[in-house]
């Protein structure tokens, strides 16, 4: 896996949306200090980090706009879970409708799993959407992925703490 911040248009994202469809019938406070040995990396509006080894053939960042102005983060998650929940063997880990990022007014947390069988050392994605409505109403989505034995409690909550908007 090679990690990337992507920016995806609101075309290309609703396409996603409607391909999917198609095969089936608060403000927190400020964000957390990014741990010694992470650097900072911003996409979208929104700031985050990475330890300085993070193991980009283990794992991902993909940071994506899903509309320059969209009615809630629920719209943005709906939209991204829409897409993802195709997936092998997909399952929910946590749901967090009220998750806090520091200078965002809306977002939501999806935790999940699901089967790879795109690499023989990696069986099983775990993953982690925060979906975000921005101060000036964009939508983004951080997506972290990768294999569950290396994304360990840990390090996704390191990463995704570090998780807020720069005007923040």
């Amino acid at each position: 896996m090679k990690r990337a911040a992507r920016t995806t248009s609101a075309a290309v994202f609703g396409a996603a949306l409607l391909t999917a469809l198609a095969g089936c019938g608060a403000d927190g406070g400020g964000p957390a200090e990014a741990p010694d040995g992470f650097t900072d990396e911003s996409a979208e509006g929104i700031s985050y980090a990475l330890p300085s080894d993070f193991d980009e053939d283990r794992a991902q960042v993909d940071v994506m706009l899903a509309g320059d102005e969209v009615d809630s983060a629920a719209a943005v998650g709906g939209t991204a879970q829409a897409e993802i929940k195709f997936e092998p063997k997909f399952e929910y880990l946590d749901k967090d409708w009220d998750y806090e990022v520091a200078g965002v007014p809306d977002s939501e947390r999806y935790d999940y799993t699901y089967e790879f069988d795109g690499d023989e050392d990696i069986d099983t994605i775990r993953g982690v959407d925060i979906a975000m409505k921005l101060e000036d109403g964009r939508g983004v989505l951080f997506r972290l992925t990768g294999d569950h034995t290396y994304l360990d409690d840990e390090l996704v909550d390191q990463i995704t703490g570090t998780v807020h908007s720069p005007e923040d």
